[in-house]
Parts: structure tokens; C-alpha cells; sequence
């Protein structure tokens, strides 16, 4: 089956046992093939042939070109803002309803099939082995021999969710409702920050999923979140989303125990903010409390560079080694801040 666009085809060839398909090899035409198919193999130095090659070359150029076609998350490009910023948001199911303040509409770039018309007529023998027929499950048999030498047949079933079921609120009706409003929503986002600030949000049960709905490749490229300026006192989740700058500042979170479970686990946070909650204003030993937590816990892979807007200094690390030694009786970040690890848990290569 050849697929793609004038300058950009693609084939696959699907190999069948028993009606299905079993393999499939997919390679992208040569400049050859390509003028096969036009009738102009063998006339490589015609002008109508060198113009074809030209484009061909421009297209594979455009499609290997990796900041435009390709989602990197440890790249540094930035996409532009999605904002919600006061916006009438108390429950993250309305980021579906409400019209952000600004926010960079994702255009869908839709591969048109070149089928081979006797390509398309052999195949789909039956109606089983169709694959555009919709599936309510799908089974998969392995064949494959034990210690013994003996061959075994293994067979699985899944339904259309459940290979991807961790993206997906589980919670019967709340994914009903939540894929109800995903269906009626006219644009999706390119997005690497988003803010939703000062829109009186109460719960971030859902974010997650509702982020995944909302911007395109959303598990890959966020990486800054702003929920500063609501009365989140309990956060969900956020571990799908690759966070190097997460602010809380100026919520109700009120439990060491939300932190320590939600913010610290996060591996590629640099940036945090948590000023303007209870926790920060009752505790006194808040600011080297943080900071031990933020960096002891063996999940973090980056170094924490900036908590509540200061950026965190040699000192900052001693000080949160001490009391975490002080505290807990555990030397290895007070190791880390002495040696050539300071800002890291100390098991950081």
C-alpha cells in the first residue's frame, strides 16, 4: 500500500497468515521509484525530471527538518503561551468550555492515501479482515517455544484503552463527561506553558487528562504550569507531564504531605514556588524544610535550581543538608551540597 502526499510517498508491504496481517515493512520511496511511478525513470536529465527531483529533495528536507515535524522534550524551543489567566475556572472540565485568553491553535497536517487500485481490491478478502471495520477488542497470539523446546500459543486480549488506559480517567462517568466535552471541542493547542492563574480553580482531579485533550502532545511537551492564584488545598497527578517549572505560589494547601507526594516525585523539576500558602506562612522552618524535601527524594534527576523566584545559591544547599541532618540523621545531602552534586539528592550521575 503506497500512501503520502505528490513529493512525500510512503510504502508498506503487509505480509498475511491466514487472512491477517502478521508484518508489515515500511520504507519511504527512492527518487527512483518516485519517477517510476510518473513515467520518468530513465529521463533523470530531462528539465520535467529535474524539476520532480527538486521538489522530491525540498519535500524529504522538510520532513527530516526535526524542530518542525518532530516533538523533542529535552529540546529548549518554547511554544507560545496558553493562557487561562482569570478566567471563571473552578474545576478543570471547564478548560474545554472556556475560550483562553491567548494560546496557539494546533493545525492538523492529515497524510493523504495513494492506494494501488490492485492492491486495494485483493486484499480484504473478508470482512474480518478489514482493518478499517470497527474493533471492540483486539487479540494478539504469540507463538513461542518454552525451556523445553516445546511451541506454546499465547493469545491476548484488550480492549481499545486499555494499551494507553493509563492516560485515561478511569472513574466510569467522570471519563463519560470528560470525553463527551473532548468531542464537541473545535481546537486543540500547541502549548510547552500553560497558565491557569487566578480563576478560582478548587480540585486539579482531571488536569492531567483534560491537558492530554487540550494540547496536542501534551505528555511531552509541557513543561511549565502555572496554578498560582487559586484555593487548590489538594494536588492530583501531575507525574505524566514532563515539569521542569511548576507554580503554586498563593493557593490553600495547608499538608507537607501534598508536597511531598505531588511536587517532589516530579524528576525533572528545576523551578518551584509554594509562598503564599498555609504551610509557608505557619511553619518556621519552612524555606529549609522545602528545600530538604525538594531535594532529598531519589526520584529528582536535575538539579533544583530556583524556590518561590530566588535563585538557590551554595549556601541554600549546606543549609538544607544541615537540616535534613539535623532532622532525619540522613548526611547525604549536606554530602551532595559539600562535594560536586550540590542542588541534587546526591545519587544523581
Amino acid at each position: 500500500m503506497t500512501y503520502g502526499r505528490e513529493m512525500l510517498l510512503f510504502r508498506d508491504e503487509c505480509y498475511f497468515e491466514d487472512g491477517l496481517i502478521v508484518t508489515i515493512h515500511r520504507y519511504m520511496l527512492t527518487v527512483q521509484e518516485m519517477l517510476a511511478l510518473v513515467g520518468l525513470a530513465g529521463c533523470e536529465h530531462q528539465p520535467q525530471a529535474q524539476k520532480r527531483i527538486e521538489d522530491i529533495t525540498a519535500e524529504r528536507e522538510n520532513f527530516y527538518a526535526a524542530r518542525k515535524v518532530r516533538v523533542d522534550m529535552h529540546t529548549r524551543a518554547t511554544l507560545p503561551l496558553l493562557d487561562f489567566t482569570f478566567c471563571n475556572i473552578s474545576d478543570p472540565l471547564q478548560l474545554l468550555q472556556v475560550q483562553p485568553v491567548t494560546g496557539k491553535p494546533h493545525v492538523s497536517r492529515v497524510l493523504q492515501p495513494a492506494v494501488e487500485p490492485h492492491f486495494a481490491q485483493g486484499v480484504f478478502l473478508n470482512q474480518q479482515s478489514d482493518p478499517s471495520r470497527p474493533q471492540k477488542e483486539q487479540r494478539v497470539i504469540v507463538r513461542a517455544r518454552n525451556k523445553q523446546g516445546d511451541e506454546e500459543v499465547y493469545e491476548f486480549v484488550e480492549n481499545t484503552k486499555s494499551r494507553f488506559g493509563f492516560l485515561h480517567d478511569n472513574k466510569g462517568g467522570m471519563e463519560n463527561a470528560l470525553d463527551g466535552l473532548a468531542g464537541k471541542l473545535k481546537t486543540t493547542y500547541d502549548a510547552t506553558n500553560v497558565r491557569i492563574s487566578a480563576c478560582g480553580m478548587v480540585s486539579t482531579e482531571r488536569l492531567v487528562p483534560v491537558l492530554r485533550r487540550l494540547v496536542m502532545n501534551a505528555i511531552m511537551t509541557i513543561r511549565s504550569l502555572d496554578l498560582s492564584g487559586n484555593n487548590i488545598s489538594v494536588l492530583s497527578d501531575l507525574s505524566l507531564l514532563p515539569l521542569q517549572h511548576l507554580y503554586l505560589h498563593q493557593n490553600n494547601i495547608t499538608d507537607w504531605a501534598q508536597v511531598e507526594s505531588r511536587v517532589c516525585p516530579l524528576p525533572l523539576l528545576s523551578a518551584v514556588t509554594l509562598h503564599g500558602n498555609p504551610l509557608a506562612e505557619t511553619d518556621p522552618h519552612y524555606w529549609t524544610s522545602a528545600l530538604s524535601r525538594l531535594l532529598r527524594h531519589p526520584k529528582r534527576v536535575v538539579k533544583l535550581r530556583q524556590l518561590d523566584f530566588v535563585t538557590l545559591t551554595l549556601q541554600d544547599y549546606n543549609m538544607a543538608g544541615a537540616f535534613e541532618l539535623f532532622e532525619t540523621g540522613n548526611p547525604k545531602l549536606l554530602e551532595a551540597a559539600r562535594g560536586r552534586k550540590p542542588g541534587t539528592n546526591g545519587l544523581v550521575p
